[in-house]
C-alpha cells in the first residue's frame, strides 16, 4: 500500500517516512508562546510499547480468493485486532497490508502498557485462529512481536488514511524483526518487554537470533498467560528478596491487629499513601509469614485493566483458590469449584449457582428462570459473603485486598456488606489503596486507616545498600535520594537501573547521566500520572524545564499566558498532587514537583529541540527581569543557556557559579559546574579564544578534582595534561606556570619524584620570565616539600625558608589558590615543620607548625586547614604524643566528611588506628587497613612508607609479626624505587623491633645500628635520637653504642653548629659510656 511503513514479508522498515515537519526560524518569545496546541497535533518524546501483528501467508490467501473476498477477509482481520487493541488500552498506529501497527501509552499512558500489550496480542492470536471468515473455508493465523522503548510519537495529519501515528525511532522497526522471528500463532516479545511484564505471564527463551537490521543479537521470549490461569498487575512479593526497611512501626500495627483477629475483634486495616511507597510489601510480609495452617487467606487484586469488568479481583481470587484450570474443560471446573464449596458446607444451590455462574459455569437458564440483574448481584455478593464466612470458621481469616483503588464497583459492594457483619469474626481485612481512594469506612470502630509516609534519608541510604551490597559515595547516595524523595519502589527500581549501568559506583559524567535516568520500570506510570491531567501538558513540561522548584511569576512570564489560564491550570497540577506549594505559609506563588521523577518524565517528553526553545525563553526573561537571581546563582542561567543551544554563554555563567562553588569549599558541586562549562567549550568552533578558556577551566578543574579525589588522580592528572597541550601549542607561560606546578603536586604526591624533580626545575625557570612573588615562593616550595620527601631536610629548609622570606601578603596567599589545593604559607611552615624535625631541631619544628596553623586560620581555606591539621599529627607521632595525634585527626576527619575530601579522610584513618593501636586492639589495625586503601584509592603514594611503617608498627604490638614484616617489605621496596627516603631510619629502626618480637636481640641491634649510621647519613637526627633510646635499653648493645658515639664524635668535629638533636644524642651515649664500667665493676 502507498502509506506502508513496514515490509509485510519480512518486517523491514520501508522508505519513504514522513520526516519531522522542520521549524521556521522565529524570535525566542513567540517560539516559545505557541500555546495551547492539542496533543493531536505536537509530536513528543515516550517510551511506548509496539505490537506488529502480521496475517501469515497473506500472499497465499489473496491468490486462492477472489479480490472481494480477500477484501472481506483482511477487514474482519482487521477488525479482530482493532476491537482487541482498543479492549486493552492501545492505539492503532497504522496498516501496511496485512500488517498492523499497534501502540500502547499513546496518547493516554497507562502504568501496565507493556503487560496490556502482551495480553492483547495473546487474544488477537487466539482469536485469529477463527475469524468466522464462512465464504470458503481458509485457514488464518498471525505472527506478533511485541517491543517496548522511546519514540517521538505524533498524530498524523491526515487520519483518514492508514497511518494514523508517525512513529520515529527504531522500536517499531525492531518489534517488525521481532514479529519475523515468530513461528505461525506465536507472541515472540524482546528481552526488555519480557523483563517489564515479569512474573505476571509465562515466558520460554526462544534464543538469541541476529534480526536483520538490528545491530546485536537480541533476547527473545514465546510468551502465554500463566500456566495457573490466575493474573494481576501486581508484583509477585513471594521472590522479593529486597528488605523492608523504615517501616517497623507499620509492620507493628499490622502485626497487633492481626492479633486483635485471633482474638475474635474482627479488624479492618486500610493501608494508603503513593504509587510504590511499600503499602503491599507490608501487606504481603503477613501473608507470607502465615502458614496454611495458621490462617485461611483469600487474596483480591485490583487491575487498572478492568475497573469496569464486575467482579473481576473475585473471579480472579476463584480461579486460583479453587484450583481451576484455563485449559480444563467445563465439566471438571465445575466439579472443582463444587468441590470446594462443599467442603466449605456451601453447596445449596442458593449459594453454588450464583457464583457458579460468576465463573461462567452455570448451566442455561430460561428467561423465566433468570433473575433480574439486580437481583443476581444481591445474590451473588450474598453468596460471596457466605463463602467468606465459611473460610472464617475453620480458621482465622486473613482477606487481603489489593489495590482496591482500582476494585470495580460491584466488588466494593462485596467489600461494603463484609466490612458491615466483620466486627465479631476471626478476620483481618487488609486492604491497599492509594491516596486518592476515597475510603467509605472511615467512621466504624473497627476499621483503622494508615497513610505511608515517604522513608526518610538515612532509610534510603540503608535500602540502596541493601539492594546494591555495595556503599556507593557520598554524592550518588544523595543524588539517588533527591531523585527518588523517599519512595522505596523509585529507590529500588533507580539503584538496580544505575547497577546495571555502572553508575552506582562511578564518578563524575556517570553521575549527570544519573541526574536525567528513569528506569525503564517507571516509565509508564510516571507518565500516566501526567495523561490524566486535563489541562495543558505545556504548563507541565515548561515548570519542568524551569526546575524542580519554579514560581507562578516567572512561569507565566515564559508562557505568556492569561492569569485564569495559569490559575486553573495550576490548581489542576495541586489537586492531582503533581506538584506542591513550595513558599512559606500565606506565598502562593512558588511551587516544587513532588517527586522529581514526574518532574523529569514531564521534561523528557519534550522533542529537544521544544525543549532548546523553552530554555532560550527561560534564559530571555532571567537575564531580563531576575539579575539578583542571575548573580547569586549564575549556575541556573548557565543551565538553561546550556539546554538552549547557547554554549558560548552557557560557559561564561558556569565558570562564574564554579568560582562561587569554589570561595565556599563546595567542591563536588564545582567539578559539576567545570564539567558543564567544558562541553559547552566543546561545542564551539575551534579557535585560540576557545582554547585559551579551556586551559582556564582545565587548571582550575584540577584544584577542586585534587580535594575530593586526591591529588594524584587520574582525572587531576588528564586535566594538567590537556591544558598543558594547548599551553605549549600558544606558548603561554604565564598559564604554562600553573600547569607545571599542577603537574609538579600530582606527580609527587603519586610518588614519581624523578618526575617531580623535573617540573620543580622547570618552575625554576619559568621564575625567569614572569619574575612574580607568588611565582618565586611557589617554586620554592616545590623544591622543599620535594627534598623533604627525598630525605634532604637541609636541603629543603634553604628552600622553604627562602620562600617563606618572600613574605607573601594574604591577597597573593588567595590568588595561589586559583591554582593550588593549599595556602602557600601554610605549606611552606608545614614542611618547614616536617624537615626541621629530622634535621633534630625539634623547637623549630614545633614553632613552625603553630605558624602553619595559623596561617590556615587566616584564608580559613578549608583544604588548608586539613593539610596544617595533617602536618601537627605528623610532628606529634614523631614525639610520641599520642593524644594529640587523636585530636588532630578527629578534626581532620570532621574537615573530610563536611568536604568531601577522600585524601584527608583515609590519611586520618590511619594516624588514628596507630594512635589508638594500645587501647583498641585488632580494630586499630582494621582501621589502619581501610584508611590506608582509601587514601591509596586517591593515586597517592606520597609518603606511602610512613604509613606502612605505622601500619607495621601497630601490627608488632598485637604479635603480628609476619603481617609486619610484609608492610616492612612492601616499605622499604617503595623507598627503594621511589627514592623516599624521610623514614628509612623509622623502617630500619622497627625492624629492629621486629627482630626483637621473634627474641633475636643480636639481629635487632644490628638494625639499630644500621639505622644510626644512616641517621649520620643523611643527617636525620631527630629519627637518630630515637634509635640510640631504643638502643640504651638492650643490655648488650654495648659495642654498638660505642661506635655510634665514636661516628657522632666525629660529626660534631666536622660540624660548625649542631642540631639539639644530636646534642642530646651525644648526651645520652657520653652518659652511658661512663654508667658502664660502673655496672660492670658493680657486678665485679
Amino acid at each position: 500500500m502507498a502509506n506502508a511503513r513496514f515490509c509485510t514479508a519480512c518486517g523491514s522498515a520501508l522508505s519513504g517516512v514522513p520526516e519531522e515537519p522542520a521549524h521556521t526560524a522565529q524570535p525566542a518569545t513567540q517560539q516559545a508562546s505557541q500555546s495551547k496546541q492539542s496533543a493531536e497535533n505536537v509530536a513528543e518524546r515516550r517510551q511506548l510499547t509496539v505490537v506488529f501483528c502480521d496475517l501469515v501467508g497473506s500472499t497465499a490467501l489473496s491468490e486462492k480468493l477472489d479480490p472481494e473476498d480477500y477484501r472481506e477477509l483482511i477487514t474482519k482481520y482487521r477488525d479482530l485486532v482493532g476491537h482487541n487493541v482498543a479492549k486493552f488500552g492501545g492505539e492503532i498506529a497504522n496498516y501496511a497490508g496485512d500488517g498492523v501497527v499497534a501502540i500502547f501509552g499513546y496518547p493516554t499512558a497507562q502504568e501496565l502498557s507493556h503487560y496490556s500489550a502482551a495480553l492483547c496480542a495473546l487474544e488477537i492470536a487466539s482469536a485469529a485462529q477463527d475469524m468466522g471468515f464462512s465464504r470458503q473455508p481458509v485457514s488464518t493465523n498471525v505472527r506478533i512481536g511485541i517491543h517496548t522503548g522511546p519514540v517521538v510519537v505524533g498524530t498524523a495529519a491526515n487520519s483518514s488514511t492508514d497511518e494514523r501515528v508517525w512513529l520515529f525511532g527504531d522500536t517499531p522497526n525492531v518489534a517488525a524483526r521481532i514479529q519475523a522471528a515468530a513461528d505461525v500463532g506465536e507472541v515472540v516479545v524482546s528481552e526488555v518487554t519480557r523483563r517489564l511484564i515479569g512474573e505476571r505471564l509465562d515466558f520460554t527463551s526462544i534464543g538469541s537470533p541476529q534480526l536483520a537490521g538490528v545491530s546485536a543479537p537480541m533476547q527473545l521470549y514465546r510468551v502465554r498467560r500463566n500456566v495457573s490461569g490466575f493474573e494481576s498487575a501486581r508484583k509477585d512479593f513471594s521472590h522479593d528478596t529486597t528488605p523492608t526497611i523504615g517501616r517497623a512501626a507499620e509492620i507493628a500495627l499490622v502485626q497487633s491487629r492481626w492479633e486483635g483477629a485471633l482474638d475474635g475483634e474482627g479488624q479492618v486495616l486500610l493501608l494508603t499513601g503513593d504509587a510504590g511507597v511499600g503499602k503491599s510489601k507490608i501487606a504481603f510480609g503477613l501473608k507470607d509469614e502465615l502458614s496454611d495452617e495458621d490462617a485461611a487467606q483469600l487474596t483480591l487484586f485490583g487491575s487498572p485493566l478492568h475497573q469496569s469488568s464486575a467482579f473481576f479481583p473475585i473471579k480472579n481470587a476463584l480461579t486460583k483458590l479453587t484450583g481451576m484450570s484455563p485449559n480444563a474443560n467445563p465439566e471438571d471446573s465445575r466439579n472443582k469449584v463444587l468441590g470446594f464449596l462443599n467442603d466449605l458446607g456451601l453447596s445449596a444451590d442458593g449459594c453454588a449457582a450464583p457464583i457458579l455462574r460468576l465463573m461462567g459455569l452455570g448451566n442455561s437458564t430460561s428467561s423465566a428462570e433468570r433473575m433480574a440483574p439486580e437481583r443476581e448481584k444481591g445474590a451473588l455478593i450474598e453468596a460471596l459473603l457466605q463463602l467468606c464466612a465459611g473460610l472464617e470458621q475453620r480458621r482465622p481469616l486473613l482477606l487481603l485486598l489489593d489495590d482496591v483503588h482500582w476494585f470495580d464497583a460491584s466488588t466494593l459492594e462485596f467489600v461494603n456488606g463484609w466490612v458491615e457483619q466483620l466486627a465479631n469474626r476471626r478476620c483481618l481485612t487488609l486492604m491497599t489503596a492509594r491516596t486518592e481512594f476515597q475510603s467509605p469506612w472511615r467512621n466504624q470502630s473497627h476499621v483503622t486507616s494508615l497513610e505511608l509516609n515517604r522513608l526518610v534519608r538515612r532509610d534510603i541510604y540503608k535500602l540502596v545498600e541493601s539492594i546494591s551490597g555495595v556503599r556507593p559515595s557520598k554524592e550518588v547516595l544523595s543524588q539517588l535520594a533527591d531523585r527518588t524523595d523517599g519512595v522505596p519502589l523509585f529507590v529500588e527500581e533507580l539503584t538496580k537501573m544505575a547497577m546495571e549501568s555502572g553508575l552506582l559506583v562511578s564518578r563524575g559524567q556517570s553521575q549527570a547521566e544519573l541526574s536525567m535516568a528513569i528506569p525503564e520500570s517507571l516509565q509508564d506510570s510516571l507518565m500516566a500520572r501526567l495523561d490524566r491531567l486535563s489541562a495543558s501538558r505545556e504548563i507541565v513540561q515548561v515548570a519542568a524545564a524551569i526546575g524542580r522548584n519554579f514560581e507562578r511569576k516567572l512561569l507565566s512570564e515564559v508562557l505568556d499566558w492569561s492569569d485564569a489560564d495559569i490559575s486553573n491550570a495550576l490548581e489542576q497540577l495541586l489537586e492531582t498532587e503533581l506538584i506542591v506549594p513550595a513558599g512559606q505559609p500565606g506565598a502562593e506563588d512558588a511551587y516544587r514537583f513532588r517527586h522529581a521523577l514526574v518532574q523529569d518524565a514531564a521534561y523528557q517528553s519534550m522533542l529537544r529541540s521544544t525543549a532548546s526553545r523553552w530554555h532560550g525563553r527561560i534564559a530571555e526573561i532571567l537575564e531580563e527581569h531576575y539579575k539578583e537571581t542571575v548573580t547569586r546563582e549564575p549556575e541556573i542561567l548557565g543551565h538553561h543557556y546550556w539546554r538552549a543551544g547557547n554554549y558560548a554563554a552557557a560557559e561564561g555563567k558556569l565558570m562564574m557559579a564554579a568560582r562561587q562553588a569554589l570561595d565556599h569549599s563546595a567542591n563536588v558541586e564545582a567539578i559539576t559546574h567545570l564539567k558543564h562549562a567544558l562541553d559547552c567549550l566543546q561545542e564551539l568552533p575551534a579557535s585560540q579564544e576557545r582554547d585559551r578558556r579551556e586551559i582556564d577551566l582545565q587548571i582550575m578543574i584540577a584544584v577542586p578534582l585534587a580535594f575530593v579525589r586526591g591529588y594524584a588522580h587520574k582525572s587531576v592528572l588528564a586535566a594538567y595534561s590537556r591544558a598543558q597541550a594547548l599551553c605549549r601549542e600558544y606558548g603561554e607561560t604565564e598559564r604554562l606556570f600553573k600547569v607545571v606546578y599542577g603537574q609538579f603536586r600530582s606527580t609527587m604526591l603519586g610518588g614519581e619524584y624523578a618526575i617531580s624533580k623535573q617540573n620543580a626545575d622547570r618552575l625554576v625557570s619559568l621564575c625567569e620570565d614572569l619574575k612574580s612573588p607568588l611565582v618565586l615562593a611557589s617554586a620554592e616550595r616545590s623544591h622543599g616539600s620535594l627534598n623533604t620527601y627525598l630525605g634532604h631536610p637541609l636541603e629543603a629548609l634553604t628552600h622553604l625558608d627562602a620562600g617563606i622570606g618572600v613574605n607573601l601578603s594574604i591577597e597573593h596567599r588567595f590568588v595561589g589558590l586559583d591554582y593550588d589545593v593549599v595556602d602557600l604559607a601554610v605549606a611552606l611552615q608545614g614542611y618547614r615543620a616536617l624537615s626541621s624535625w629530622l634535621s633534630g631541631d625539634e623547637a623549630t619544628a614545633l614553632a613552625a607548625i603553630k605558624a602553619s596553623l595559623v596561617h590556615a586560620e587566616e584564608t580559613a581555606h578549608p583544604f588548608s586547614q586539613s593539610f596544617a591539621h595533617a602536618f601537627l599529627g605528623w610532628i606529634s607521632q614523631f614525639r610520641g604524643d599520642e593524644t594529640t595525634v587523636q585530636d588532630s585527626s578527629a578534626t581532620l576527619i570532621a574537615l573530610s566528611e563536611e568536604y568531601s575530601f577522600q585524601f584527608w579522610r583515609g590519611w586520618a584513618r590511619v594516624m588514628n588506628g596507630w594512635a589508638r593501636r594500645n587501647t583498641d586492639g585488632e580494630k586499630s589495625l582494621e582501621d589502619i587497613e581501610l584508611g590506608l586503601r582509601e587514601w591509596r584509592d586517591t593515586g597517592c603514594r606520597l609518603g606511602l612508607s610512613f604509613f606502612l611503617y605505622l601500619y607495621a608498627d601497630a601490627a608488632i604490638l598485637h604479635g603480628r609479626l609476619d603481617l609486619a614484616e610484609d608492610l616492612l617489605d612492601q616499605a622499604d621496596s617503595f623507598a627503594e624505587d621511589s627514592g623516599e627516603k624521610f623514614w628509612i631510619v623509622g623502617l630500619t629502626r622497627l625492624r629492629g623491633r621486629l627482630a626483637l618480637g621473634h627474641g633475636d636481640e643480636t639481629k635487632a641491634i644490628e638494625h639499630f645500628k644500621k639505622a644510626a649510621m644512616l641517621a649520620l647519613e643523611l643527617g636525620h637526627y631527630g629519627p637518630l635520637l630515637r634509635v640510640v633510646q631504643e638502643l640504651s635499653n638492650l643490655k648488650s648493645s654495648s659495642d654498638c653504642l660505642s661506635e655510634v658515639a665514636r661516628t657522632v664524635e666525629k660529626t660534631m668535629k666536622a660540624a660548625k653548629a649542631h642540631k639539639p638533636a644530636l646534642i642530646e644524642v651525644d648526651a645520652i651515649l657520653k652518659k652511658l659510656k661512663t654508667a658502664v664500667p660502673e655496672a660492670s665493676s658493680g657486678k665485679n
